[in-house]
C-alpha cells in the first residue's frame, strides 16, 4: 500500500508539470488492463526489459525493491509490481505484436505512448459481451434425447452410397441447411451428397466458447486445443459446440471427417476479451503451421467497428491470414453494414451472412459489399451440450459462417496451391448466383455450394457426382436423342439427353434432360425437353415438348403446338395447325388444304395435286419424273432429283428418304425427326442442332 501511496502521488505530480501541453487520448480500463500494440520489426525478447524499465524509470527509482526486481527481467516476461504487470505477449508470425499488460494509473498511458516509438497504439482489455445467439429449442431430457438419437438413426443419421472415383456419399433426409448446400436450387426434401473423403485430414480450428468434446456425433475428432477461461466447463455455453456440429458433425456437419480443434476464447456466457481472441488465433497459427495448407479457422464472432479494441482484432485477424490461414467470419447480427464489424469488414477475411430455408437473407443479418458469401443461417439444427446426444435450433450468422468453413474443409485438399485467397477463389466461383432474395445494397448474390454435382448415373442407377469440371473430349460418337452441337464445337456434350453446352463452357448445365443454359445464366431453362433460351428473353423458345424454335412473344417467332416447327400465329407467315411447316392463309402464297405445306394455289407456279405440296410443273426448277421431284404423297419442299420422301419439310438437293425431316441439307443421311440444318451429318434421331463434318452425305440404305 505503500508503493501505491508514493506511486499515486508521483502521478499527480508528472501530470503537474505537463500544463497545458497536447496530450494523446487513450480510453481508460475499467479493469486497469491494455493492449500495447507494438510495431512487428521489434524484438519483444530485448523489447519487454526495456518496457519495464522505462515504465519505472518515468515512476521514478523510489523504492528499492522496484531496483531489486530489475535485476531480474531477463529470467521472466511476467515481472509484476503493485503499479505495473506485464500478462501476455503475442507474436502472429511476426506480422502482428502486442503486449497485455495492467497499469493501475491510466494516466501513465501518454506518457508510456510518448516514451516507446516501438508501441503504435494502447487500448483498453476489458471484457466484452458478444451477442452470441441463443437457442429455440433445446433437448434437456434424456427421454426427449434419446428420442431425438432415435429418429436421427432412422431419418436423419447419413445413409451413405458409394460411388465410383470421385467417391461421393449420400446423406438422406438431411437437415434443410445441408440439402441447400448440396443443391443448386431449393430442394429441401433432397439428401446432402459430399466426397467421401469429407474433409479427412484438414484442422478446423473453432475460436469460440468451446466444444461438447464427448458429443456422440463427432465420433472422437474434437481436440482440446487453447484456452485460457477457467470457469470449470470446457464444454462452454453451446454456441461453440453447434458451430463445430455444422462444420464436421456427423449428422448436421458439411466436412464430417475434418478434426475440430476447440479454442476457447469465451466463458460459457459469450464474454471475453480481445486479448483472449488474440491469444486463441496465436495459439492456431502456431498450430496450424504443422499442419500446412490443411488448416483454416472459424470465427463466429465479432465486436462494433468502433469499440477501442477493433483495430487490433483487425490487425491480428490480417496476421493470422498473411500466415496462411484462411478465415472464415460471421458478417454479425445487427442488420448493419457488414463493414462495420470486425473481423467481418477485413477484406483479407471471407464474411458470410445469412439465409433461411426460402433463399430470403435473414432480416438481422449484416449485410453489404464486406459480405463474400451467404449460407443457411436461420432454424439450423446441429449438436448442443447437456448430453452427448443434445441438440439445438439456433439462427444467425454464426450458423452461417461454419457452413462455408466445412466447405472450405473439402476444398481444401483439391487445390493445387492451398492459400487463403485460392480457397476463396474457389469457394465464390462454385457458389449458386443470382438466387437470394430481398438482399440490401451491395450484397452478393451467392448462395454456398459444395460442387457435389450430378453428371450421371451408373448402370446400378448409383449416382455419380464430380467435384471437378470433366475433361473436354476432342471427339464424340453419335449418340440418340442429342440435341446440341457436333464434336467438333467447343458447345457441345455428348451425354445422353443433354442438349446444352459443355461442362467445360460456363453456359452449361450437365444435368440429364437440361436443354438450355445453367441456372446461373439468366437466359435458361431446366424444363425437360426444353432446347433453347428462356420465355423471358425476347429471342427465345418455349419449353412445349418437342418444340425446337422461338417464344410466342416474338414476332418471328412459332409455335409450341407437337411436332410444329414454323412461326407463331401474330406473325403473319405462320399457321398453329397440326403437322403444317410452311405459310399461312393470310399469306398470298399459301393453301389451306389439310396436308399442303408449300405455295398456294395464287402461286404463279402451281399443281392441283391434292397431296403434292412442293412446287409445280410449271416451275423452272421442278420435273417430274427421272432428274426431278416426284410426286410423292406429303411432300413438302422444292427440290430436283429427290427421292420418295414422306412428310419432308425443307428443301434440298440429293436428299435420300426422310421421315419427318424440318430443316435443309445438302446429302444428309436417315434422320429421324432432324429440324436444323447440316451437311455430311450422320444418324441422329432427334438431332435439333448444326453437325458438320462427321460424315459424307450419300445414298440411305435400309
Amino acid at each position: 500500500m505503500l508503493v501505491k501511496g508514493y506511486l499515486t502521488l508521483l502521478s499527480c505530480l508528472v501530470l503537474s508539470t505537463l500544463g497545458q501541453a497536447q496530450v494523446t487520448s487513450f480510453s481508460t480500463s475499467q479493469s486497469q488492463k491494455y493492449i500495447m500494440v507494438v510495431d512487428p520489426a521489434t524484438d519483444l525478447v530485448n523489447f519487454l526489459p526495456n518496457l519495464l524499465e522505462g515504465v519505472f524509470g518515468l515512476l521514478g527509482d523510489l523504492f528499492e525493491e522496484i531496483g531489486d526486481a530489475l535485476h531480474d527481467l531477463n529470467g521472466s516476461h511476467h515481472k509484476r509490481t503493485q503499479a505495473f504487470e506485464i500478462l501476455d505477449t503475442f507474436d502472429l508470425d511476426n506480422s502482428f505484436k502486442a503486449v497485455s499488460a495492467k497499469l493501475e494509473k491510466g494516466d501513465f498511458l501518454h506518457k508510456i505512448f510518448e516514451h516507446f516509438s516501438e508501441i503504435t497504439d494502447i487500448v483498453p482489455d476489458d471484457k466484452i459481451q458478444f451477442n452470441l445467439p441463443k437457442p429455440h429449442h433445446r433437448l434437456q431430457t434424456r427421454a426427449i434425447e434419446q428420442k431425438n438419437h432415435f429418429s436421427n438413426s432412422n431419418h436423419t443419421s447419413p445413409r451413405y452410397a458409394n460411388v465410383t472415383v470421385p467417391s461421393i456419399l449420400t446423406q438422406k433426409n438431411a437437415s434443410w441447411h445441408l440439402a441447400r448446400v448440396s443443391q443448386r436450387s431449393i430442394h429441401l426434401n433432397s439428401p446432402y451428397y459430399y466426397p467421401a473423403s469429407s474433409g479427412t485430414g484438414v484442422r478446423v480450428y473453432v475460436i469460440d466458447d468451446g466444444i461438447n468434446k464427448n458429443h456422440k456425433d463427432f465420433n472422437g475428432r474434437v481436440i482440446w486445443g487453447h484456452s485460457l477461461i477457467k470457469d470449470g466447463d470446457d464444454n462452454g455455453g453451446g454456441h461453440g459446440t453447434h458451430v463445430a456440429g455444422i462444420i464436421g458433425g456427423k449428422t448436421y456437419g458439411v466436412a464430417k471427417n475434418a478434426s475440430l480443434v476447440s479454442v476457447r476464447v469465451l466463458d460459457k456466457n459469450g464474454e471475453g476479451s480481445v486479448s483472449d481472441v488474440l491469444s486463441g488465433l496465436q495459439w492456431a497459427v502456431k498450430d496450424a503451421k504443422k499442419y500446412k495448407g490443411k488448416a483454416l479457422i472459424n470465427l463466429s464472432l465479432g465486436i462494433d467497428a468502433i469499440a477501442p479494441q477493433a483495430n487490433v482484432l483487425d490487425k491480428a485477424a490480417t496476421a493470422a491470414v498473411k500466415a496462411g490461414i484462411p478465415i472464415f467470419a460471421a458478417a454479425g447480427n445487427s442488420a448493419s453494414d457488414a463493414c462495420r464489424v470486425v473481423p467481418a469488414g477485413n477484406p483479407n477475411v471471407y464474411t458470410v451472412g445469412s439465409i433461411d430455408n426460402t433463399d430470403t437473407i435473414d432480416s438481422l443479418s449484416c449485410y453489404g459489399k464486406c459480405v463474400s458469401i451467404l449460407a443457411p443461417g436461420v432454424n439450423v439444427l446441429s449438436d448442443f451440450i447437456g448430453s452427448t446426444s443434445a441438440t439445438a435450433l439456433l439462427s444467425g450468422t454464426s450458423m452461417a459462417s461454419p457452413h462455408v468453413a466445412g466447405v472450405g474443409a473439402l476444398l481444401l485438399p483439391t487445390l493445387k496451391t492451398a492459400t487463403p485467397q485460392a480457397l476463396y477463389d474457389a469457394i465464390t466461383s462454385l457458389a449458386t448466383r443470382n438466387k437470394a432474395h430481398k438482399l440490401r445494397s451491395k450484397t452478393p448474390n451467392l448462395i454456398l455450394f459444395n460442387n457435389a454435382t450430378l453428371t450421371t448415373q451408373s448402370s446400378n442407377s448409383t449416382n455419380k457426382r464430380a467435384l471437378t469440371p470433366k475433361k473436354k473430349h476432342p471427339k464424340t460418337k453419335p449418340i440418340a436423342k442429342y440435341h446440341g452441337r457436333f464434336a467438333q464445337d467447343p458447345h457441345h456434350n455428348d451425354g445422353q439427353e443433354f442438349h446444352g453446352r459443355v461442362e467445360q463452357d460456363p453456359h452449361h448445365n450437365d444435368g440429364q434432360e437440361f436443354h438450355g443454359r445453367v441456372e446461373q445464366d439468366p437466359h435458361h431453362n431446366d424444363g425437360q425437353e426444353f432446347h433453347g433460351r428462356v420465355e423471358q428473353d425476347p429471342h427465345h423458345h418455349n419449353d412445349g415438348q418437342e418444340f425446337h424454335g422461338r417464344v410466342e412473344q416474338d414476332p418471328h417467332h412459332h409455335n409450341d403446338g407437337q411436332e410444329f416447327h414454323g412461326r407463331v400465329e401474330q406473325d403473319p407467315h405462320h399457321n398453329d395447325g397440326q403437322e403444317y411447316h410452311g405459310r399461312s392463309k393470310k399469306d398470298p402464297h399459301h393453301n389451306d388444304d389439310e396436308d399442303y405445306h408449300g405455295r398456294s394455289k395464287h402461286d404463279p407456279h402451281p399443281k392441283i395435286d391434292k397431296n403434292f405440296h412442293g412446287r409445280v410443273k410449271h416451275d423452272p426448277k421442278h420435273k417430274k419424273g427421272k432428274g426431278g421431284c416426284k410426286t410423292d404423297q406429303k411432300y413438302h419442299g422444292r427440290c430436283a432429283g429427290d427421292q420418295d420422301q414422306e412428310k419432308f419439310h425443307g428443301r434440298c438437293a440429293g436428299d435420300q428418304d426422310q421421315e419427318k425431316f424440318h430443316g435443309r441439307c445438302a446429302g444428309d443421311q436417315d434422320q429421324e425427326k432432324f429440324h436444323g440444318r447440316c451437311a455430311d451429318d450422320q444418324d441422329q434421331e432427334k438431332f435439333h442442332g448444326r453437325s458438320c463434318g462427321v460424315g459424307k452425305g450419300g445414298q440411305h440404305h435400309d
